[in-house]
């Protein structure tokens, strides 16, 4: 226990009357006595060590009340008045002057008193009510404070006489009865319903309706004390037993809670954020209202200390026949202080739990963490390890406090307490994570996390060491309990310390999570070093690293940023296969700087798998990339040549001549230059590479002479011609210069091949002009005749194309006929189709339908010609489906 309050006396009357009543507001003291005198003290705040120097006796009413001792003291501050139960009667006195003001109009017998202040639930009127029982009757009478004086407004009948009243709200009443029953009425209605009783053990019940009935037992009246702040009721049940009970119930009749007791219960109070209980021998305990635990117990020293009067609330008194005492409260945070000094820590939550941080000295969320921190780490010392790490996770602590719990080396830890730890990490790892997102957003500073305010603050400046700590420690908790978990880590973003998890992981073998762990810490030499290492070393061969397979799939993995390592780790795996490479570099050609690629496969050793990989590499970027870059081209076309000379590859002469024919984009001169000049298998490319360069007349010597393939110089000069007309025709007679160069005897045939093949497309005057008299007109029959069927399908062609162009004629002068004939006249009387004003000498247009309009008004009318268009398209679709239908 604690020492929340001190008792000091306030007053000490041993020669006056007997303390009957009791009640305290602002700085004041009312005292009433059973002579129906009353004294007015007032008690200075803060109060003093000094006992009774900081009381002073401000008045003394003798014969206050006329009706004898005064029973029960209320003030209301909203209306100025103090209420005075005595005699059976209530009175009301003036709060300044103490002069009485009127006799609230109630039959003899009245009943103890219940005042409430405060905004209705409305919350547009603040109004005062004070709640008179009329014992005899079984009645309340109920007033409000109205246009400066109390009105009755509501007379409530209830079920028996009530012993004790309370407001639980602003129109709910809770009457305690003799029978031990609680009545809770609703006082705005006036209104009852038949009332329900809760036994011993059934489920708890709820207000219905306007009223609702608790029962408690037959022991006797309960006790009533309203706990404002929280808008429940504690009741006494059975006073007058040991061992009884508070129960507590919010303002519907539902138990929310109760409070054992050991003793006779006297009183019943609440101070916030105590219950305060009072036993018959004058003891004053003060509990936890939330855990029930007795905070303090308070024994009144001195003569006749039996307490027999309580004044409860933020002035907190007792007072017994002759003496008052004010009970002090000690500040908030030392309250708390005390309690984690015993190791409370249960209860010093609970208690700051309750305080409003306004009342707290400290910062409440940081001593909250504080002490649910030290009492997870109680529990963790209990072994209640689960118990602990949810408060750890909830208060978002330390990580460096929690894993300071366990010991340096988990492998000395017990499996019963890791496993709570894991998920502890996890979400610290996560929260790390969430700051170090928002670390460049100043106003993301504080995250919410379980209510709790998440900030940098709580894991240090350096947010990275944090995680390397949280998730280094994952690692070794994963290792320890659950190894299958330890990829999921690795394989992800993580912070572990590559020392430790290299260390580890080595120790068990555990490879493939090693190669994961490097390829996430982007340790790309030490993953492939290991791989390759695993995979050469015969005595510890595993499966799965046995062969190069695994450091391929790794370089695959690997962008262009890693091109110099891919490059020094993959020429080991294509020196055993050269299938490798093509994995590696043609199957997805833009992942790496091709120029790069082709200068590292040209590197290589093996002269024939250097030469066969850059072949499938720039055909993969030519055929399948459609890279048009010249030299990528010319880099084709030279390896081509190159694996043809060197390693005599047959198979790719195809290929070679097919993109020397089609490819736009290589230098011809520089093949040229390539191929050998004495081996006339390469006449062809030759012929082709300087038709590209646009020397046609060597390209058919070549193709004519040095490969005597007259109709392959007959094709060349063809395909010329379909693409350029007149390049092909000048080639075509550049050839047939050729041939009579040479000696018509000699290629009589050629020459009269191709007049027969090609006449067509040349000149018929070049031609004659041009053949030697050797040459018979017989010989040249075909030629003649494919001209004269040229010469004459030329002449129809244009006969056509002129009685077309005459009937075109006659059709346009008809039109224009046609157009001169059409006129308008506009005199000065002729209005405008839209404005019905005169066209003067305005601008006008003039429409289709002879429709004269200003210039201004054509698009008005232009609109009403549309309108009655679509009208009249509306009109006979209607038209068409009545008939339809009358069919």
């Amino acid at each position: 226990m604690i020492q929340a309050f001190e008792a000091k006396g306030v007053v000490s009357d041993k020669g006056g009357g007997r303390i009957e009543a009791l009640h305290a507001f602002g700085d004041r003291l009312l005292v009433g006595y059973n002579d129906g005198g009353l004294k007015i003290y007032r008690v200075r705040d803060p109060f003093s060590a000094d006992g009774l120097e900081d009381v002073e006796l401000v008045s003394t009413r003798k014969g206050f009340s006329k009706r004898g001792s005064i029973e029960q003291l209320e003030v209301v501050k909203d209306a100025g008045a103090i209420f005075a139960l005595a005699g059976g009667s209530v009175h009301v006195f003036d709060l300044e002057s103490y002069a009485f003001a009127e006799q609230l109009r109630n039959p003899a017998s009245a009943g103890p008193l219940a005042t409430i202040e405060g905004v209705v639930e409305d919350g547009t009127v603040t109004t005062s009510r004070v709640a008179i029982v009329n014992a005899k009757h079984r009645r309340v009478s109920v007033y409000e404070w109205q246009d400066s004086e109390f009105v009755g407004v509501k007379e409530v009948a209830i079920n028996d006489r009530a012993k004790s009243v309370c407001f639980v709200k602003h129109d709910i009443l809770a009457c305690g009865l003799s029978t031990g029953e609680i009545v809770y009425v609703n006082v705005s209605s006036g209104d009852t319903v038949a009332s329900f009783t809760q036994e011993e053990g059934a489920p708890d019940s709820s207000l219905s309706g306007y009223m609702s009935r608790w029962a408690i037992g037959a022991a006797g009246p309960p006790m009533l004390c309203r706990v404002a702040d929280r808008g429940l009721l504690a009741v006494a049940v059975q006073p007058g037993r040991v061992e009884g009970n508070v129960v507590l119930l919010d303002s519907e009749g539902q138990k929310v809670g109760s409070v054992n007791t050991t003793d006779y219960i006297n009183m019943l109070g609440y101070c916030y954020p105590y219950l305060v209980v009072i036993y018959g021998n004058g003891t004053v305990e003060f509990r936890n209202i939330d855990t029930g635990s007795v905070m303090q117990r308070l024994e009144i020293s001195g003569e006749n200390s039996n307490i027999k009067l309580l004044n409860d609330g933020k002035l907190l008194y007792v007072a017994n026949e002759s003496k008052v005492y004010r009970l002090l409260m000690d500040d908030f945070s030392n309250q708390v202080d005390q309690l984690a000094t015993q190791k409370e820590y249960t209860e010093a939550i609970s208690l700051l739990s309750q305080i409003e941080p306004a009342l707290f000295k400290q910062d409440k969320e940081q001593r909250l963490k504080e002490l649910k921190v030290a009492l997870a780490t109680d529990l963790f010392h209990e072994e209640k390890y689960v118990e602990a790490m949810d408060i750890f996770s909830e208060v978002s602590a330390p990580p460096e406090v929690v894993i300071s719990l366990y010991p340096e080396d988990l492998n000395d830890a017990s499996l019963e307490s890791l496993q709570p730890l894991r998920p502890f990490l996890a979400d610290t790892r996560r929260k790390i994570s969430s700051l170090m997102l928002h670390k460049d957003d100043t106003d993301s500073d504080i995250l919410e996390s379980n209510g709790i305010r998440l900030s940098k603050d709580i894991y240090g400046d350096d947010l990275s060491k944090a995680a390397e700590l949280v998730d280094t420690t994952l690692f070794r908790c994963y290792l320890r309990t659950t190894p299958s978990l330890v990829g999921s880590l690795v394989r992800v973003h993580n912070h572990c310390d590559p020392k430790v998890v290299q260390e580890q992981l080595t120790k068990r073998g555990r490879w493939k999570e090693l190669v994961d762990f490097y390829h996430n810490k982007s340790l790309h030499r030490d993953a492939l070093q290991l791989l390759k290492s695993l995979a050469t070393n015969e005595e510890t061969a595993i499966a799965g690293f046995d062969g190069p397979e695994a450091t391929v799939a790794y370089l695959e993995k690997l962008d262009e940023s890693q091109v110099d390592l891919i490059f020094e780790f993959a020429r080991w795996p294509i020196s055993l296969d050269k299938e490798y490479g093509i994995e590696l570099f043609v199957e997805d050609v833009s992942r790496l700087p091709k120029l790069k690629v082709l200068d590292f496969l040209k590197s290589l050793n093996d002269e024939e798998a250097s030469c066969y990989l850059c072949l499938r590499f720039l055909e993969a970027l030519v055929y399948n990339n459609n890279d048009e870059t010249p030299s990528i081209h010319n880099s084709l076309a030279l390896t081509y040549i190159t694996c043809i000379k060197k390693h005599n590859e047959s198979e790719v002469w195809d290929s070679f001549m097919s993109f020397i024919e089609s490819s736009q984009y290589y230098r011809p001169d520089r093949v040229l230059l390539q191929l050998p000049h004495d081996d006339p298998r390469y006449l062809p490319p030759r012929a082709i590479l300087y038709g590209k360069r646009g020397e046609h007349k060597r390209a058919l010597e070549i193709y004519a002479f040095e490969m005597n393939d007259p109709n392959q110089a007959s094709q060349y000069c063809a395909g010329l011609y379909q693409k350029d007309p007149q390049t092909g025709q000048s080639c075509l007679h550049k050839l047939l210069s050729l041939y009579l160069e040479k000696g018509s005897t000699q290629y009589h045939d050629a020459i009269l091949n191709l007049l027969s093949t090609q006449g067509s497309r040349m000149s018929v005057i070049e031609v004659l002009n041009n053949l030697p008299s050797d040459i018979k007109i017989a010989d040249i029959n075909s030629f003649l005749q494919s001209q004269i069927r040229a010469l004459h399908s030329s002449v129809k062609s244009c006969q056509l194309e002129a009685s077309l162009s005459q009937v075109h004629l006659v059709r346009t002068q008809e039109s224009l006929l046609q157009l001169n004939q059409r006129h308008t006249v506009v005199t000065n009387l002729k209005t405008c189709k839209v404005c019905n004003k005169r066209l003067g000498h305005s601008v006008i247009s003039i429409f289709p339908d002879e429709v004269v309009v200003h210039y201004g008004c054509a698009r008005a009318y232009k609109e009403q010609l549309e309108q009655t268009e679509q009208k009249f398209k509306s009109i006979t679709v209607n038209d068409r489906q009545t008939k339809s239908s009358n069919v």
